[in-house]
């Protein structure tokens, strides 16, 4: 969400953004408490409707309001996008885990917050602290080492079943997804003359096959991209 820097004559905090309250989540994957007490993460081939918040350990919940809609695995679901501009529909930064826990992460503008120490040092523990401007990008060394990922998150409305003032979030690290879902709000609103609130759409989930050539063999992987 983008930052309000004054609010009337009130000159608001650095890390101040709007806030708006979250119905629910759509999710391609779950992660769930294993045996061992560990989590244990798995990809689906289709939507699930979960939960705005997620429990102290972590884990979203199925909605209840969606039981039916879950139980039929759906590979779409039908949406509205809450603004004409697709960069406030789809925010798009960098995230960095580590055992569960964000490490560092990013805004579309580049502004990195890190847990570090004071002497520098990563700790999954410690508070984030602003990183040294201009220092996030394709050039840190955790984005070379691919530690760090592109994060995206895309608001919309479900008709019909969103309070007044409220959002649903679709959350990716998908670099397919974030580039297919740019890509057709930029498109659509080309279409519409400049139009992308209220539109009558459908996020879908689709698969895709990307087949390298490793070690002299060709080598097929299936994913599955959300557009």
């Amino acid at each position: 969400m983008q930052r309000i820097e004054n609010w009337g004559d009130t000159v608001l905090p650095a890390a101040f953004r709007p806030k708006v309250p979250i119905a629910g989540c759509i999710k391609i994957g779950e992660v769930k408490k294993g045996a061992n007490g560990s989590a244990v993460a798995s990809k689906l081939s289709h939507f699930w409707y979960a939960t705005g918040s997620a429990t102290s350990q972590g884990y979203h919940g199925a909605h209840p309001d969606f039981a039916q809609e879950n139980a039929s695995k759906p590979k779409e679901v039908r949406i509205e996008l809450v603004s004409d501009d697709p960069e406030v529909n789809l925010e798009i930064g960098r995230t960095m885990n580590g055992r569960g826990v964000v490490l560092c992460h990013s805004d579309a503008a580049g502004k990195a917050m890190r847990r570090m120490k004071p002497n520098g040092t990563i700790d999954p523990n410690a508070e984030f602290v602003e990183v040294q401007a201009g220092a996030c990008g394709d050039h840190c060394s955790f984005s070379r080492q691919k530690q760090c990922k592109l994060a995206s998150v895309l608001r919309f409305r479900i008709p019909g079943r969103t309070p007044l003032g409220h959002v649903w979030q679709f959350r990716t690290l998908g670099w397919n997804s974030a580039q297919e879902l740019l890509g057709s709000m930029v498109t659509l609103r080309e279409m519409a003359g400049g139009h992308l609130a209220g539109l009558p759409l459908k996020l879908t989930i689709h698969e895709q096959k990307r087949s390298p050539i490793v070690n002299g063999a060709r080598q097929t992987t299936t994913f599955f991209s959300v557009g």
